[in-house]
């Protein structure tokens, strides 16, 4: 069983199982509405990555995501959905932060 305190600590413990090491490509959606992460999870999928659940509202991604992001050396980080399920200053903050 993977499980965490909550459906985004839980995303990155599975995210941290299936996904260990480098990883080049992750994808982002919101945890409070699922239909993106759902659809997304094809091509995460296709792309042998994986979808982190993130509070889309909030100006950047928290801690426990941003720490995964830059242990794991991501390049890429897609968003799945709108600026209404993913904020624009997250969208932001990832073409800032991630290269």
């Amino acid at each position: 069983r993977i499980a965490g305190n909550n459906r985004y600590a839980t995303g990155i413990a599975l995210a941290e199982k299936f996904m260990p090491g480098y990883t080049k490509i992750v994808y982002l959606a919101t945890g409070l509405v699922f239909p993106d992460a759902i659809a997304g999870g094809v091509l995460a999928a296709k792309n042998s990555s994986g979808v982190l659940l993130i509070r889309g509202d909030r100006a950047i991604p928290n801690q426990t995501v941003q720490d995964f992001l830059s242990a794991r050396g991501v390049k890429f980080a897609g968003v799945f959905g709108g600026t209404g399920a993913v904020s624009a200053e997250i969208e932001t903050w990832l073409r800032d932060n991630i290269r």
